[in-house]
């Protein structure tokens, strides 16, 4: 999604070239946006101007420009119509300048107008503009996005579609399948001292359990290897298919999956979920805090703990004490046991490559009894618990900090993905 940018003048309005051009200079300086068109008196650009791009951002400056605005608008399927004029968006002198040169009502007929196939957004100041700008980034991302398969989805996930084209059809997402076989070749390479920052990361531990330093040495070496393969491939993460690589080669990728989603900009969800992946990218696109994929288990007072092993340590900017633990189901290797605590703003998703749609809930963290179950575990409160179960689509689920619902809404409307 690429946006080109006009500014529309009326010499009716601003019969001084000079003057014009000081105007459009301004605005053009704010913006910092390349390239934008100066459109004076419906000279209007060719197309290779504007080719490849789907979005047009309207600034009116003056009267008289509303044909000009609705026959440029025709190319593009978005539309963000900028006031300009509004006071503190530029100088006062300028805002003045544009308002009494009819730039405000100019700004409602187009907007009338526009409404009418629904593919306007009236934006009022810059940091609305600003926002709309990284949501469309961020769109751009996504569509451009590519996710390596480490193996296959795991014969339990039966939620993700097995069809990886799929990904490519609805969101511009590549799937590129990547042998355990690459993955292993690379951990083998892979040195202690190549690994150390990572060892020493995870040295951190408030407690080790089960874990031998040889245990936390692998790990590490594995954690490495994964983020050589993401750069191998020029990727932006990976879904891993985690319990086939513990049966081959006895080292588990929890530490690396932590490691991923907590202090890189890549990211990583095990047990070949896919989904769950194109969830975390869509994340990482909004840059939202880092991701926790996990297990919801139902409580009888309507809370969920939602439990795995492979949380990432940093969430909301800081570092969480955490204990190391073996994997829970095999017993092998190390995985961290964050301890994030209680109060915290939970944002729970989903992506469907069946469906479409992106299950999108909020929450907040409670106390809650640490259950016989994966290692890092989160009890939350949903704002409404019926809703969660009625729209939930899918095991696992992503969990972000904060509160990122509005956002992570607007981003799915941009890419055409229904919100349930």
């Amino acid at each position: 999604m690429k946006i080109f940018t006009a500014l529309f003048f009326s010499s009716k309005y601003w019969p001084d070239a000079a003057a014009r051009s000081a105007a459009a200079d301004a605005v053009t300086a704010k913006l910092g946006m390349e390239p934008v068109s100066v459109i004076t008196d419906g000279d209007l650009p060719a197309p290779a101007a504007y080719a490849g791009c789907d979005t047009l951002l309207v600034i009116p400056c003056s009267g008289s420009v509303q044909p000009d605005i609705l026959a440029l608008s025709r190319h593009f399927s978005r539309i963000l119509l900028f006031a300009a004029y509004v006071r503190g968006n530029f100088s006062d002198e300028l805002c003045d300048a544009m308002l009494c040169r009819n730039a405000a009502p100019t700004v409602m007929d187009c907007y009338g107008v526009l409404r009418r196939d629904g593919n306007v957004t009236l934006i009022r100041d810059f940091s609305a503009l600003r926002r709309h700008l990284r949501l469309h980034a961020a769109c751009e991302r996504v569509r451009g996005g590519k996710i390596l398969m480490v193996g296959a989805p795991e014969p339990w996930v039966i939620s993700v579609s097995r069809e990886y084209a799929l990904y490519r059809k609805q969101l511009g997402v590549e799937i590129e399948p990547v042998s355990h076989e690459e993955l292993i070749r690379l951990y083998e390479a892979t040195t202690e001292a190549e690994a150390q920052p990572i060892t020493e990361y995870f040295a951190g531990a408030k407690e080790c359990v089960e874990p031998t330093g040889e245990d936390i040495v692998r790990c590490a070496r594995m954690a490495s290897a994964m983020v050589r393969l993401i750069e191998n491939h020029g990727a932006d993460g990976m879904a891993i298919a985690c319990f086939s690589l513990i049966g081959r080669l006895g080292v588990n990728p929890c530490l690396g999956v932590s490691w991923l989603n907590g202090e890189t900009p890549y990211f990583a969800a095990c047990e070949g979920d896919i989904d769950s992946a194109v969830t975390m990218l869509m994340m990482r696109a909004l840059q939202a805090d880092n991701p926790f994929m996990a297990n919801p288990c139902l409580q009888a007072d309507d809370t969920v703990n939602f439990a795995h092993c492979t949380a990432p340590l940093r969430v909301c900017g800081a570092k969480r004490e955490f204990i190391l633990r073996n994997h829970h189901e095999t017993g092998v290797g190390a995985s961290p046991r964050v301890l994030y605590g209680t109060g915290m703003r939970v944002n729970m998703l989903r992506y469907s490559g069946v469906n479409n749609t992106m299950f999108l809930h909020g929450g907040i963290s409670v106390p809650g009894r640490y259950e016989p179950n994966c290692r890092t575990q989160l009890c939350v409160r949903a704002d409404d618990y019926g809703k969660w179960t009625e729209n939930i689509q899918g095991c696992h689920q992503v969990l972000a900090f904060g509160d990122i619902a509005a956002d992570a809404a607007a981003l799915c409307a941009l890419l055409g993905v229904e919100v349930v």
